[in-house]
C-alpha cells in the first residue's frame, strides 16, 4: 500500500519548490522576457503600421486636394483658350467683313466706271451716228430751215434716251 512519510511529503514539496524557483529563474524569466521582446516588437509594428496609414490618408489628402488644384487650372486655362479662340474668330470675321466691304466698294466703283465709260462710247457712238445723219441730209438738202429743224430732231432724240 501507499504509505504516506512525513519525510517524503517534505521532501516533495521542497523538490517541487526548488524545481518552481529554478524553473522560474532559467525557464519562466527567459520565456516572458521573449514574450515581453515579441510584445514589444508587436507594438512598433502596429505603430508603424498606424504611423504608415496615417501618412498614406494625409497623402492621399494632398493628392486629392492637387488633383481638385490641376482641375481647376485645367478649367481656366480651357475658359481662357475658349476665350481666345473666340476673340480671334471674331477679329478674323471682322476683318473679312471689312475685306468683304472693301472688295464691294470697289467692284461698286469698278461697275460705276464701265458704266461711265459705256455711256461715254454710246454717246459718242450717237454723235458720230449724228453727224453721219447729218451729213447725208446735208448733202440732200441744204439750208438754215434744214439744220435749225435737224439740230431740234437731234436733241429731242437723245433727251428721249436718257
Amino acid at each position: 500500500m501507499l504509505k504516506l512519510d512525513l519525510v517524503t511529503i517534505i521532501g516533495t514539496v521542497i523538490n517541487l519548490l526548488i524545481l518552481y524557483v529554478l524553473m522560474r529563474k532559467f525557464l519562466f524569466g527567459r520565456v516572458d522576457k521573449i514574450l515581453a521582446q515579441r510584445q514589444k516588437s508587436i507594438d512598433e509594428q502596429f505603430q508603424k503600421a498606424s504611423d504608415a496609414t496615417a501618412a498614406a490618408k494625409a497623402q492621399q489628402e494632398k493628392l486629392t486636394q492637387l488633383e481638385a488644384e490641376t482641375r481647376r487650372k485645367q478649367a481656366d486655362l480651357l475658359k481662357e483658350a475658349a476665350e481666345k479662340a473666340d476673340a480671334e474668330y471674331q477679329s478674323i470675321v471682322r476683318e473679312a467683313g471689312e475685306k468683304a466691304k472693301t472688295m464691294q466698294a470697289a467692284a461698286e466703283d469698278e461697275i460705276q466706271k464701265k458704266r461711265d465709260d459705256m455711256m461715254k462710247q454710246a454717246e459718242k457712238e450717237v454723235a458720230q451716228l449724228a453727224v453721219e445723219a447729218a451729213d447725208r441730209i446735208t448733202a440732200k438738202q441744204t439750208g438754215p430751215d434744214v439744220d435749225s429743224r435737224l439740230y431740234d430732231e437731234f436733241i429731242r432724240e437723245t433727251g428721249e434716251k436718257d
